[in-house]
Order: C-alpha cells, then structure tokens, then sequence
C-alpha cells in the first residue's frame, strides 16, 4: 500500500482545482478529414469537456440558465446532473474534421461515475451497435475529492488503481454489450507540471512561475501508468498525451503552453484555470484524431 505524506493546504487547494478531471500513432496533419463515417463515442472529464468558468457559475443560478440556453450540453442523468461542454472543445474540433462525435465528457467524471454515463448514452441511442471508436478520457479525477465521493482512499495509490481498472473492466463490459465490434481507446492526460513543479501564476510574459507540488506530480504518474495498464488488460489502445505534449506544460513559454496556471493572464485563449487552453484542445483532437 502506498499513501502520500500529509498535503499542505495550497497543495490541497491546487488538487482541488486541478482534480476537477500501447504507443501513440503518429499525429494527424493539420486540417486533415477523418472519414465522415466514423461514429465516436467519447466519455472524459473537464480536460474533454472544457467549459467556460464563467458560464459554469452562472450556470448554477436559475435566473441565469435562460440566457446560456445555446451553450452546448449533455442532456441530465436520473441524478438531475446535466454536463456543459464548450462549443470547440475537441470532439467538437473532431466534429470540424467530419468524425460523428457523440460527447459524453463531464467535469468531475471519474472512471466510476464514467459508467452512469455510459448508460445514459446507450438510453439516448448514441452508443450503439454502429459505433466505431470508444473513448475513455478519464482517470485524474479519480485521485481528488470526486474520487474520495466515490468511496476510494485518495490519499492510497494502490487503492484508486486498483478501482480504477476495476472500472474500466466494467466500462468495457457495458460498451461491448452494445457495440461488440467497437474500438475501444484510453486517452491520456496531456503533460501538466514540469517534474513536480507547477506553475500556477503566469502573469509575466514568458515568466511563468511555480512552486513544488509533490502530490500533484505523484497523481499524474500514476494516472499514466493505470491508463496504460488498463488499455493493455480491456483490449483497448492508450494514446500517450503526456509523453506527446513534453515541453507544453504549465511551466513551458506563452505560446507553447497547452495548460492554463490557476492565476494566468498570459496563457492564450483558455476557459478554465489549470485546463488546457485551445491549443491544447487542438494537440488532443490532432493526437486521438489519429486513431479513429
């Protein structure tokens, strides 16, 4: 059993912000069409979803709802949850490309409440016996408070690996059951903090800066590795974001950084702290666009 050590209370606060959420191909060119046949169905959390924050607050007030009525979503699970999606967030830019994508992401998704969203999108008859290509997007997630809600110990590593591929063994159980001859894809996460070091302020041009972040850093490894090992066991392939998008870190230059800090006024044209700006949804459409 492996457990981090005690978390200070600004590494607790940048998990909180953070945890909202086989090799690699070669990338495709860009503005490359993928085959307008293609039918994906594609599962993730806020790294997938990418909504604007600030539509994601005014979204939890009802004399606001009216006006974000057009703002993209998927339709409400039995639990009353309904999940926003940006506009070109990247199934959408999948979409641009002519690939059918079903978007099931949903911030805070985890590999468990994954599987209530698997069943939803088999009820609205978008996962189906048609479907060419699954994805599944998730697992960072599963180390921070929504996997703790989950009843998982955050805190042990074994413990959350071991419930997420459990997970995943039932995702794949469901999606087969449904779309037998499907392909199935583990997508990574994208490099997020240089080593353990994450820069979170970037108000400087080209000076961001960071501070140690331990946990963080032992979350994202281990993410990586229980992907990788869970492609291997369901069948599925596992695309390598984090060892593609080396050098576009939060730490990386301006325009180079595919991650937003948690105070940032430099990092190009993002929608939520600590995400991926849309150059970073471009590098994730480009690298799963490959496989399907």
């Amino acid at each position: 059993m492996r457990r981090f050590t005690r978390i200070p209370y600004i590494t607790g606060v940048l998990a909180t912000c953070l945890l909202s959420s086989a090799a690699v191909g070669p990338a495709a060119a860009a503005g490359e069409a993928a085959p307008a046949s293609t039918t994906v169905v594609t599962y993730g959390d806020s790294y997938t979803a990418n909504p604007s924050q600030v539509v994601g607050v005014a979204n939890q007030y009802e004399e606001l709802k009216p006006f974000l009525a057009d703002y993209p979503r998927t339709g409400r699970l039995a639990s009353g949850k309904e999940c926003l999606q940006a506009p070109d967030n990247w199934p959408r830019l999948l979409r641009d490309r002519g690939v059918d994508v079903r978007d099931w992401s949903c911030t805070a998704q985890t590999s468990r409440t994954m599987l209530d969203r698997i069943d939803a999108s088999i009820a609205a008859g978008d996962l189906t016996a048609d479907t060419d290509t699954v994805i599944f997007p998730v697992g960072l997630n599963n180390f921070g408070p929504w996997g703790q809600k989950d009843g998982v110990d955050v805190t042990d590593v074994d413990a959350v690996q071991d419930a997420y591929r459990a997970d995943m063994r039932e995702a794949a159980r469901r999606v087969r059951a449904v779309a037998p001859g499907a392909s199935l894809v583990v997508g990574g996460m994208p490099q997020i903090g240089d080593g353990d070091r994450y820069c979170v302020v970037n108000v400087v041009p080209d000076r961001p800066a960071g501070l140690s972040v331990p946990y963080l850093a032992t979350a994202e490894s281990a993410v990586q590795t229980m992907q990788r090992q869970s492609a291997a066991e369901i069948g599925a392939r596992f695309v390598d974001l984090k060892a593609a998008s080396r050098g576009h870190d939060s730490c990386a230059p301006d325009a180079e950084r595919y991650i937003a800090g948690l105070v940032d006024t430099t990092t190009p044209d993002y929608k939520m702290i600590i995400h991926p700006s849309q150059a970073g949804q471009r590098f994730i459409a480009e690298q799963l666009g490959a496989v399907v």
